[in-house]
């Protein structure tokens, strides 16, 4: 089963708009460089070398002169390429494409090596922080990435990129009127980039959803006796997780969760597919073999999605979520949430919703470092509802009967 997935600028894509005024200070005559060769193992040595280095502001200076010079040599060919002949910018597009690879397989990685380390030591080191900031949202760890993203934009430094991850982070962290803000700014200011952007809208919708919401769980925790909602605790190889159950809105699903729990099933899967700033997605029951030939679901049935009911809850992180591969294709299968995902709300986009049954009580940390590999070691339910979890499912038909 797959989520429906939104294209997030990946880690790499934003160091590289991070060195804007770093590569070239200009878009190349063509697009070679997207093809450039990916980092060596060499390059990848050195980089692990300089990040180890004692003095690692004179590493950095170093690093920082190589790079102007690299832009300086980009910089010329740009203004030779609008006037020179056809064959002298096919040498041109050779001889950039060759600087853009030192670039990303030399100076790129060494530089995002060395970069927080040198941030941490001088907060001045602006693109050095802008680095880290990165990094760090990359890594889902939105409060540092914000609290970058401040000084970076205290000390003047408004630039596309650093305005849309500090409006991200606090996107994240579930400060939408902040984030609002900053989205909103940018905007006018024309420095709303593509991230900023997907965000914007959201961020906006999401201060009265994220009111609803807080009104629920504070109603939630004054539950007593009976009308507590379940809990169930993860224990993965990254730590401890425990997970609060929506009965009240998502019954069926709760129900499914719990006797898949119950029975053992979850023991030992892993966590097969992990999106930084999106998701940690596990469930697959055919992963407790090596195979990865049958890693479909594994449950043997579907049930009905309840994320169109008038209740349905909705997407914010930490939130534990049903995956599927259409409308009513449910299974064993779940995601636990980095931010919150706007897009799998049901009636966001034509695109059929995710029903949310449930969300982190405790250990968002742990969600948040979880990769794709790392083990379910076992699911303990803590406490239930006193009364049968029965769910309703419809039982696959066997292969035979689907031939057509």
């Amino acid at each position: 089963m797959r989520l429906t997935t939104l294209v997030i600028v990946s880690c790499l894509v934003l160091l590289m708009i991070s060195f804007a005024h770093v590569a070239v200070n200009a878009a190349p005559p063509n697009d070679a460089a997207d093809t450039a060769p990916t980092a060596s193992d060499d390059a990848d040595t050195d980089a692990k070398a300089v990040e180890e280095t004692k003095d690692p502001i004179a590493a950095w200076n170093e690093l920082q002169s190589q790079r102007i010079e690299l832009g300086k040599k980009l910089n010329v060919l740009r203004a030779e390429f609008e006037k020179a002949d056809d064959d002298r910018k096919l040498e041109i597009r050779k001889e950039y494409t060759a600087l853009m690879t030192t670039f990303q397989s030399e100076l790129q990685p060494k530089m995002v090596k060395l970069a927080p380390r040198v941030y941490k030591l001088d907060p001045k080191q602006g693109d050095a922080g802008q680095i880290a900031m990165e990094i760090a949202f990359r890594e889902n760890r939105y409060a540092e990435s914000a609290k970058i993203a401040d000084v970076l934009i205290a000390q003047g430094r408004n630039v596309d990129a650093i305005l849309s991850a500090a409006g991200a982070s606090q996107y994240a962290m579930h400060n939408f009127e902040q984030a609002a803000k900053i989205f909103n700014e940018a905007e006018k200011a024309g420095k709303l980039d593509k991230r900023g952007g997907q965000f914007k809208k959201a961020a906006n919708d999401y201060i009265e959803l994220w009111k609803n919401e807080q009104e629920i769980r504070e109603r939630e925790v004054q539950a007593t006796g009976d009308q507590q909602l379940p809990r169930v605790e993860l224990k993965t190889s990254r730590g401890n997780v425990v997970l609060e159950l929506f009965e009240n809105e998502a019954p069926n699903a709760v129900a499914n969760f719990i006797t898949l729990v119950e029975s053992g099933k979850y023991d030992g899967i892993k966590f097969h597919r992990v999106l930084p700033n999106f998701m940690a997605q596990g469930g697959n029951l055919n992963t407790l073999d090596d195979d990865p030939a049958n890693d479909n679901d594994g449950s043997g049935f579907t049930i009905e999605c309840e994320c169109y009911r008038d209740d349905a809850r909705k997407h914010f992180r930490g939130t534990l979520s049903m995956a599927h591969a259409g409308k009513n294709t449910g299974g064993a299968q779940f995601f636990l949430t980095h931010l919150p995902t706007y897009w799998l709300n049901a009636g966001h986009s034509a695109n059929p919703g995710h029903t949310v049954f449930g969300r982190v009580a405790e250990g968002q940390e742990t969600v948040d470092a979880i990769s794709v590999g790392d083990a379910l070691k076992s699911a303990k339910v803590l406490r239930k509802r006193n009364h049968e979890y029965k769910p309703e499912r419809k039982v696959d038909k066997p292969a035979e009967e689907n031939s057509e």
